[in-house]
């Protein structure tokens, strides 16, 4: 069971990685105006970083989010 949902986690993370470096500030800026405002501040400063920084953010994310699917599918077996 905590395969399944490791590997759950996984895909979701990796969707978003995706998503971050394919669409980059698009993608990010995409639903902003439906957070609280305290969050959106945070997002926007999160935002004004340079895009290198953004992309090592998303292939961080990338590669936790692979190293999930790879801990669940090894405890799925």
């Amino acid at each position: 069971m905590v395969g399944w949902i490791l590997m759950i986690m996984a895909s979701l993370l990796v969707a978003d990685a995706l998503m971050a470096l394919l669409f980059g500030r698009r993608y990010l800026r995409w639903g902003t105006s439906l957070l609280p405002e305290e969050y959106r501040i945070m997002f926007e400063k999160i935002l004004k970083l340079p895009m290198p920084t953004l992309i090592l953010i998303a292939f961080a994310e990338l590669a936790l989010g692979l190293s999930l699917h790879w801990l669940g599918w090894n405890l799925i077996r």
